[in-house]
């Protein structure tokens, strides 16, 4: 038994181990300061905690009150307040970067580049480039994705992928041998099955985390098809090969698709499984096909659509494929989930930031790798050339994807000299504050006649998600914001909730589309202007006492 000296020596040394990692953690948290002193600012997060505000009250999310996200986002959205979401995610990145620091040690020898790659993906999820200072639903399923793959890490899936072939003696028809691969897997099934379980949970905060799923089972077709050029003279040992193959399939998918299992099972029994698949299984699909960029060639037009996409992601596939002797398992994998996180970030071509940090991991990998593949020997190989030519190529294609739908990234340094200037008394906080976003300074105001009346619910016509977070309120109907009512032609439904519901008041943008006719003859006749701001109108129900 160790002696407690001897415990502290070995502890001493895991820390000396990890101690790249524990700099970076303390730099993603120091980074992350500013997070908390924001106001209620961003549309999303505060879509997400306005509907967290709804679950909190006893609403049914989709049948009560809805966004066209899967659910998970929304009920870790139910925390007090926005300080709790930003401290939430501030645990979020610390356990994301240690699960990719883990992992790229199973894919680089040299030190450095664990803990540059490293690095570099923690800054480009932290900072607001890509708006990494926002509870947005792709760094929580980038920390999920992550997590499955360190996961996999931890299993022979990764030999599997990553190391030679060997010969395989096993006998027998593909079912015996089938049998036999699970068999042999039985003390991994549990690290498999939670490996496609945290995809499955990614799935479930957000649907392009499919393709991350997708990246996993490409090292199962890279190590397949290592074997089958390997055993292809034999056919019993490429029905060996396939069982194997098999296998790490079926665990994986097992896991994968309990989350959306038990989420058609928890709605059915809420009552709301037909809104919970309109809007937040099938919705994604309307939502992708919205928005067609216009790029003035027919080509750059085609690439753009899902046909295109799926061409693109054949062509890579086949690319890989042809060249798999030239190119090194390890950035075969890297080259899979790059071009799959890519497709993810643009599937509905909209050049928002936050989109494309679900791409952020597989590109630092591939980027290092290609790193890698130059130091590899001082005299530059065929291979070498090639590998580094590839990685270069889709890297290349990325940022001209990212230029051509006119992405721009938010301001950093302007960000954190902000908060230099509030907390050296050069500003005002109120000052800070509506530097973020103009309404701020109104949505304060209106929360305070709020806070006065004693019925404080509000509907909002427009786009103002703000106000329902910071006053805590949720819509006497389930729709949050005004484009989701467009998008379904809700008006109706949206007329037939506020008559049997009236709040006490409404809140109407100035800057939204007009009410329908009837509609706004209702507000018309059981409410008055109250209050006159710059950006909107505060309506007062006369009835109310």
């Amino acid at each position: 038994m160790l002696t407690f000296k001897q415990k502290l020596k070995r502890w001493d040394k895991k820390l000396d181990k990890c101690l790249p990692l524990i700099i970076i953690l303390a730099l993603v948290a120091i980074l992350r300061i500013p997070n908390f002193f924001e106001p209620y600012w961003y549309g999303d997060e505060a879509i997400y905690l306005a509907v967290g505000n709804g679950l909190n009250q006893g609403k049914v999310l989709y049948k009560d009150i809805m966004d066209h996200k899967t659910p998970i986002i929304y009920y870790l959205a139910r925390v007090p307040s926005q300080l709790g979401f930003r401290v939430l995610l501030l645990g979020w990145s610390l356990a994301t970067t240690s699960f990719f620091y883990f992992l790229v040690q199973k894919f680089f020898k040299r030190p450095w580049l664990v803990w540059t790659s490293t690095l570099t993906m923690a800054l480009l999820t932290t900072l607001p480039w890509l708006e990494g200072n926002i509870p947005n639903g792709e760094l929580f399923v980038l920390g999920f994705s992550l997590a499955g793959f360190w996961l996999l890490s931890r299993t022979s899936l990764f030999d599997f992928a990553f190391k030679k072939a060997q010969k395989t003696l096993k006998r027998g028809s593909f079912l015996t041998q089938l049998r036999f691969s699970l068999k042999q897997t039985k003390k991994e099934h549990w690290l498999l099955t939670l490996a496609g379980f945290m995809f499955g949970l990614g799935l479930m905060t957000k649907v392009p985390a499919l393709l991350d799923f997708a990246a996993a089972l490409s090292l199962v077709f890279i190590g397949w098809l290592k074997r089958l050029d390997y055993n292809r003279l034999n056919p019993s040992k490429i029905y060996s090969s396939l069982a194997q193959a098999s296998s790490y399939v079926l665990l994986l998918m097992a896991g994968f698709i309990l989350p959306t299992l038990f989420s058609l099972i928890y709605f059915y029994f809420k009552g709301a499984l037909t809104d919970y698949l309109q809007f937040g299984l099938l919705y994604n699909f309307h939502y992708a096909n919205t928005w067609q960029p216009n790029l003035g060639s027919s080509w750059l037009d085609l690439a753009f659509t899902l046909k295109g996409k799926v061409l693109g992601l054949v062509l890579l596939t086949a690319s890989i494929t042809t060249l798999k002797s030239r190119l090194s398992p390890k950035l075969q994998f890297a080259l899979f989930w790059s071009g799959l996180s890519l497709v993810a970030a643009l599937l509905s071509n909209r050049p928002y930031p936050h989109y494309f940090i679900q791409a952020v991991a597989p590109l630092t990998l591939l980027t290092f790798l290609a790193v890698e593949t130059l130091f590899k020997s001082k005299t530059l190989k065929l291979n070498q050339l090639i590998e580094a030519g590839l990685a270069a190529l889709l890297l290349g294609v990325s940022f001209f994807t990212f230029n051509l739908l006119g992405f721009k990234p938010y301001d950093t340094f302007d960000y954190y000299q902000k908060f230099f200037k509030l907390t050296t008394g050069q500003i005002s906080k109120d000052q800070y504050d509506e530097s973020f976003n103009t309404l701020v300074k109104e949505n304060n105001q209106v929360a305070t006649i709020l806070s006065q009346a004693s019925n404080q619910e509000i509907f909002i016509w427009g786009t103002n998600p703000m106000l329902y977070a910071l006053t805590k309120t949720t819509p006497p109907t389930r729709f949050v914001v005004l484009f989701h009512i467009q998008d379904i032609n809700a008006y109706d439904e949206v007329k037939k909730d506020l008559i049997n519901r009236p709040p006490q008041f409404i809140v109407q943008m100035k800057g939204a589309q007009k009410m329908p006719s009837d509609l706004r003859t209702f507000v018309a006749s059981n409410y008055l202007p109250n209050y006159q701001f710059k950006h909107l109108v505060l309506w007062r129900r006369i009835t109310a006492q």
